[in-house]
């Protein structure tokens, strides 16, 4: 079956801190902003995310350079995945 759609992802790692049944904490505040700037069916993580898959031989990575995201003083770096 065809969708007409297409979604973007954002990915980061960090630890979650549960509120009252919900989570809430900067890797999901950056997973968010990234995804949020992530085009239709483009998978977008962070440095540290690369480098904990980098050895992957399915996996490539493109370099976007760093992005500034609201909410956070410092530019994050961006990688695209790509299949090797």
């Amino acid at each position: 079956m065809n969708y007409p759609f297409t979604v973007g992802v954002g990915i980061d790692v960090g630890e979650p801190v549960e509120v009252d049944g919900d989570y809430i904490g900067n890797a999901l505040n950056r997973a968010a902003r990234i995804t949020a700037s992530a085009l239709g069916g483009q998978i977008l993580v962070t440095e540290l995310v690369r480098g904990l898959v980098e050895t992957s031989e399915e996996l490539a990575f493109l370099d976007l350079g760093t992005r500034s995201f609201r909410g956070f003083a410092e530019g994050m770096h961006i990688y695209e995945v790509r299949s090797a």
